[in-house]
């Protein structure tokens, strides 16, 4: 393990809402702490493809395949949320995350799309922008008596990565974790 992975996994995950400047963070060392309840997340999965057309052609043995488009690519993981000083803050930061799925109404009228939002970890996401079009939040283990908050939760998240224009994606073998 180099010093640049220790940095990586030490670095807090942080996911900024780009429309109203709000955001989510861990803590430093991505472990939930009395302040801030959200670890960073054990796990991510990281998927990319394209779409491909097969054409058949009469009296050939296999169809003729043209490239239509690239895939988005989309990130899935879990943030964990363990027990904090204040004890609406879960209930409060899952709303938060769920909000961003939504667009924003007054009343029948439309006054913005769901934000787009950048999520920065380390060196894995230097800061790469998302539209979350899937978040499960589960409130599980412990309940508080008086209020029952709950004082744990796992939010499941689907990111689908937000690109203004095409790109091309970056091609080489990684050598101590650098392109």
């Amino acid at each position: 393990m180099s010093l640049l992975d220790v940095f990586a996994y030490h670095t807090p995950m942080v996911i900024v809402n780009l429309t109203n400047g709000g955001f989510l963070s861990a803590n430093p060392g991505g472990y939930a702490r009395p302040l801030s309840p959200m670890e960073n997340p054990e796990e991510i999965e990281v998927e990319k493809g394209a779409d491909w057309d097969g054409v058949q052609i009469p009296g050939t043995s296999h169809p003729r395949y043209q490239f239509v488009s690239g895939a988005p690519r989309i990130v899935r993981f879990k943030l964990e949320f363990a027990p904090s000083l204040d004890l609406s803050s879960i209930k409060r930061l899952c709303n938060q995350i769920e909000s961003w799925e939504y667009p924003t109404h007054s009343g029948t009228v439309l006054l913005r799309p769901p934000p787009v939002c950048m999520i920065v970890m380390g060196m894995m996401f230097p800061g790469i922008k998302v539209i979350f079009p899937y978040i499960r939040a589960k409130y599980h283990t412990l309940f508080e008596a008086a209020t029952l908050y709950s004082l744990r939760a796992t939010v499941d998240v689907v990111a689908h990565e937000w690109v203004e224009g095409s790109v091309s994606y970056p091609t080489g073998s990684l050598i101590g974790g650098l392109l």
